[in-house]
């Protein structure tokens, strides 16, 4: 199948999942050879990215402008996301707190003396829409280094309720798979978010390999690949592809060996 046009027409938020990373920078992979896909928004509303705006510096003489220099921004890109639905386990994970029970109740701290020290995580956003030629299509962000740090729910009023997640992105030399960014293959070395566009709904699972577990990662039962040309796997640690000692299918990817390292499977669905 042919790669999308690059033209879209877009509404609303599809899917937006987070990655929470180690202090290394590594995924909180599952171990135990348990499938790892992140941890998903939901009741996903909105998520509107606020470049960091090029700085302009005016030279001017002779009582007008003489130059314009454009300089990079000298401050970070930012987002924000909101969403219809509280979900704790996500909102302890961004704060780099514990959700802790009292009785039948589940609690978590909010606004505690781990702001500034919130885990960095990685991002992947979903807007669903149509191609220029009306087919339906997906454009998704990925944005591989970042903090979101929820701000809760705010008031309690006749209104739905709506939380919100302030992002701040780094600039960042790996794409969400690790992989290094290069001159070559990039045309760029760092980058604060990615902008692209599939046929299908985009995904990326993760497995914990040790060596031990078996050598069959079973893609999620609701979310078959559509076609296995549109699948890739690598190696997370190094961001390598993996093409050789391996069989893909729309439901699973399969070793020769099993992987003693951990492995990202990049497809659609």
């Amino acid at each position: 199948m042919a790669n999308p046009t690059g033209k879209f027409w877009g509404a609303e938020l599809y899917i937006a999942k987070v990655f929470p990373l180690d202090s290394a920078g590594a995924y909180l992979t599952t171990p135990n050879g348990v499938l790892y896909e992140g941890l998903q928004f939901e009741g996903s509303r909105v998520f509107e990215i606020t470049p960091a705006e090029a700085r302009a510096i005016d030279n001017y003489g002779d009582g007008r402008l003489r130059d314009t220099l454009y300089l990079p921004p000298n401050t970070a890109t930012k987002a924000e996301l909101r969403v219809g639905y509280d979900h704790q386990d996500i909102n302890a994970a961004l704060q780099g707190v514990t959700k802790f029970t009292e009785g039948e109740k589940t609690i978590v701290p909010m606004g505690t003396n781990k702001q500034g020290s919130e885990p960095t995580v990685a991002l992947m956003v979903v807007q669903m829409g149509h191609d220029d030629l009306k087919n339906k299509r997906y454009r998704f962000y990925m944005i591989p280094r970042a903090q979101c740090i929820p701000l809760g729910a705010g008031s309690m009023n006749e209104n739905a309720t709506e939380l919100r997640y302030q992002i701040s992105m780094s600039p960042s030399t790996v794409n969400l798979w690790n992989e290094t960014l290069a001159l070559g293959t990039h045309g760029c070395t760092e980058m604060a978010y990615a902008d692209g566009m599939s046929q299908d709904r985009p995904n990326i699972v993760m497995w914990e390999g040790d060596g031990v577990y078996d050598a069959i990662i079973t893609l999620p039962t609701d979310k078959p690949a559509t076609n296995v040309t549109k699948m890739t796997v690598r190696n997370l640690t190094t961001g390598a592809a993996v093409v050789a000692g391996i069989t893909k299918d729309t439901t699973s990817v399969t070793f020769i060996t099993p992987p003693t390292y951990p492995v990202a499977v990049i497809y659609e669905y």
